[in-house]
């Protein structure tokens, strides 16, 4: 895997809370413009969807280990791309859809069977 041309977590204060707190700032310094402030934009976009992502799995009660599993990523890239050290792609955002819509659906279905047991 090769380092990425940026880190997200690099344009969010504190950097620790990228992905894990709503309550980050990406204010930074009103001066950037250009390709600089898009980056920056896009690290906000990137923080978003791993804070849903965290937040989603931990409401349903998976474990990133499961996710991982369930969605076919690398339990290694995928703790890189929900903590801002590598980019997230748009593949990553679908799959994210994909594999939480299958995740809420299968604690639906065994809560239903818990609560209304066959007999």
């Amino acid at each position: 895997m090769t380092d990425p041309s940026y880190r997200p977590r690099d344009y969010c204060r504190p950097a620790a809370g990228f992905g894990r707190d709503a309550a980050v700032s990406f204010s930074g310094t009103a001066k950037v413009v250009g390709s600089e402030l898009d980056l920056r934009q896009a690290a906000r976009l990137h923080h978003d969807h791993a804070l849903r992502i965290r937040t989603t799995l931990a409401v349903q009660g998976c474990p990133l280990t499961e996710y991982a599993r369930l969605s076919g990523m690398n339990y290694r890239r995928l703790t890189r791309l929900l903590g801002g050290y590598i980019v997230m792609q748009l593949a990553d955002i679908a799959n994210a859809n994909r594999t939480l819509t299958a995740i809420a659906q299968t604690k639906r279905i065994e809560a239903e069977v818990t609560s209304n047991p066959p007999g």
